[in-house]
């Protein structure tokens, strides 16, 4: 795929995990509110995380961060490399991004790597 469609693709599916963590959580807002009901009422502890589900709550609200995070990444290198094809300096998209110089020159070298050889571990910043 070219650049832009790699974009794209990744734009979309970045707005398909959106979608889930909101989801998830509205689904972890709702657990948090039962919890709550449950200790003011003068339950126990225990007694609220079990009956709320919490292990599965916390499960789910997990695996939905971190696909979005993953999933913010890949579209983030996939933009930067598009930019790169478009002339876009690493100083210019330092600016736009309000981020430093060293991050921009860091994240075009992922997206290097990425397009190059496949995609690369996400890097926390």
């Amino acid at each position: 795929m070219d650049p832009r469609t790699d974009a794209l693709a990744d734009l979309s599916a970045l707005d398909g995990a959106i979608a889930d963590l909101v989801s998830a959580l509205q689904a972890y807002r709702t657990t948090c509110g039962h919890t709550a009901s449950i200790v003011e009422g003068g339950g126990s502890v225990s007694t609220a995380f079990a009956d709320a589900r919490s292990v599965d709550a916390r499960a789910v609200m997990s695996d939905a961060l971190m696909t979005f995070e993953q999933t913010r990444y890949h579209s983030r290198l996939s933009l930067i490399g598009l930019s790169q094809q478009e002339g876009l300096s690493k100083v210019e998209l330092a600016e736009l991004l309000g981020i430093s110089r060293q991050l921009a020159a860091r994240w075009v070298k992922e997206s290097e790597a990425r397009a190059g050889a496949g995609d690369v571990a996400p890097v926390a910043g």
